[in-house]
């Protein structure tokens, strides 16, 4: 799985390109892109705001040639939809589809990806494919998820959090391989297989097989996600407090005597 990558101190051009929407940043940083963060509460609102600013290259190898330039394509629709990162931005969006489910929203897949993949959509789900055989019990959400963009839908999501069991039939839905558009019918016992390390005791054996495999990525990225998530809880934001059309950012590091001035400034209650 891939790790987060911190900006480099000489990293060239730190502002290549800046982003909020946190799920573009989770794919760029499992992409590789070094990056820094910036979070920052606002008084007026009490509500939190991320910033992430990306280098300009990636770092890791099988991504080398990679620019920050595929950032911008995204957000303009120019990427091929099975692109590294449209794959790992729908296995994001498939994720919040999830989440729905499990509140009981009804969700079936549908074709996309000139149909190489698969995304949720709300409706029901073909009757005949939850029928199958419940072969495999997950209870790694994530892996769950990463069906989903295969043709192969949670046929039923029970017990409750934090320990849901998503069941899931062996195969779903024909699909079509990416290189030649061959007619393919995964097998999730093949997708799911582990080749656990030291370092990393959820390895996929695709990762060795294929690294660059559809499943991959998206793990990849939800992997990231929940590690980007924990990072970014621990992270002491700073403090943006305006009145008067004024405007002062402080760190909620400095003691209380500094904020009890910064409120005298801007005549406010302190926020501390």
């Amino acid at each position: 799985m891939a790790k987060p990558q911190p900006m480099p101190a000489k990293a060239e051009a730190p502002n290549a390109f800046q982003t909020s929407d946190t799920k573009l940043a989770s794919c760029l940083v499992a992409l590789g892109f070094p990056y820094e963060h910036r979070l920052r509460h606002r008084q007026r609102d009490s509500k939190d705001y991320i910033d992430f600013a990306f280098g300009t290259r990636s770092q890791r190898s099988q991504f080398a040639s990679f620019t920050i330039a595929i950032a911008r394509l995204f957000k303009q629709g120019a990427l091929p939809a099975m692109h590294p990162l449209c794959v790992m931005m729908r296995a994001l969006k498939n994720r919040d589809c999830m989440m729905d489910m499990m509140k009981g929203t009804p969700m079936r897949l549908v074709s996309v990806a000139d149909g190489c993949m698969t995304e949720f959509r709300h409706g029901a789900e073909n009757p005949q494919l939850l029928t199958l055989p419940r072969e495999i019990p997950l209870t790694d959400m994530d892996l769950a998820v990463c069906l989903a963009g295969f043709g192969i839908p949670t046929q039923a999501i029970t017990g409750t959090r934090p320990t849901h069991v998503f069941h899931h039939a062996r195969h779903g839905y024909t699909l079509r391989t990416a290189e030649a558009k061959a007619p393919v019918l995964y097998d999730a016992r093949h997708l799911l297989r582990r080749a656990p390390t030291t370092e990393d005791p959820l390895h996929l054996a695709l990762e060795d097989e294929q690294p660059l495999h559809p499943m991959v990525l998206s793990y990849d990225v939800l992997t990231v996600r929940t590690e980007l998530q924990a990072l970014i809880r621990k992270t002491m934001p700073s403090l943006i407090v305006e009145q008067a059309g004024m405007a002062a950012e402080i760190s909620l590091n400095y003691s209380g005597r500094v904020m009890t001035k910064l409120a005298a400034r801007f005549g406010t209650t302190p926020a501390l």
